[in-house]
């Protein structure tokens, strides 16, 4: 691990108001620099890892909240995470709320629950499943019938990469191992995706924001069912959903990102002392 590799990063600053908590950082640059009220911004990194360490995202929450407190040592808190990182946003915010301490916000962005599909009854899923394959024939017949050749490549491409990504990483690993030699990063959409396949989130008792695309995780009519995501049932005191511009891999994009701001500002002037 870079010693030198620090978690916290400063997106806008400064701000008469307690600090909004962005995670990850990468992803909020320009949310950051669109926002209108008077809150300096931290981004946090993942964590940098080294190949061989097993991190869920307990421990990647607890991390981050030792940052956290770094430069604010009590509540209200503000945090936002997108896709996984929605995930670390809620065990951060669990924590605190565990702790004592009061999150004065909680928003997640197109953040999908690890248990959406297993929550459901026998015959959600088979309802689930159906929907998702009629949706996806009639998407890709749609593209083929009007010549979209580099649409059905771009999904196929993507269904393949992550069919593929986990088991070239454990070739790499068992290659590496065989030649007696340190690992490599594992990449982190490859970590991101084993940590959210391994988390169980445990009940919140506060409450959360959804700002969800029209297709979340850009998806399809198989999660219209449930537009909270699969969160009502782990949020006690209920959750608000706010739709937004753009799909999943744009939303935080120029000039979607403008839609999520908007939705934002008044939650946080909520919250505000001031």
């Amino acid at each position: 691990m870079d010693r030198n590799y620090s978690e916290l990063v400063v997106l806008r600053t400064p701000g008469r108001n307690p600090p909004l908590f962005c995670i990850h950082d990468g992803n909020f640059r320009h949310m950051a620099a669109n926002l209108k009220t008077d809150h300096t911004v931290y981004g946090l990194r993942p964590v940098n890892l080294d190949a061989k360490v097993d991190f869920g995202v307990e421990r990647l929450a607890a991390s981050h909240l030792q940052q956290l407190f770094s430069v604010q040592a009590r509540g209200p808190y503000r945090l936002i995470g997108y896709s996984f990182g929605g995930l670390v946003a809620f065990e951060m915010a669990r924590l605190l709320a565990k702790q004592g301490e009061y999150v004065g916000f909680l928003g997640l962005v197109d953040t999908l629950h690890p248990s959406f599909v297993t929550d459901l009854s026998p015959a959600e899923i088979l309802k689930f499943r159906k929907t998702l394959l009629a949706d996806r024939i009639r998407k890709y017949a749609r593209n083929l019938i009007q010549g979209k050749i580099q649409s059905v490549s771009a999904d196929a491409s993507r269904f393949l990469l992550k069919k593929v990504r986990p088991i070239a990483w454990n070739i790499t690993k068992r290659l590496y191992e065989a030649l007696n030699r340190p690992l490599p990063s594992r990449p982190q959409a490859l970590i991101n995706e084993q940590m959210w396949r391994s988390y169980t989130p445990k009940e919140y008792p506060g409450h959360l924001v959804l700002f969800r695309v029209q297709k979340a995780m850009d998806g399809g009519k198989e999660f219209d069912g449930d537009l909270a995501l699969g969160w009502r049932k782990y949020a006690k005191n209920g959750v608000d959903i706010q739709f937004v511009q753009g799909g999943h891999g744009t939303v935080m994009e120029m000039p979607h990102v403008l839609s999520l701001v908007t939705k934002l500002e008044p939650y946080l002037v909520d919250v505000d002392p001031h």
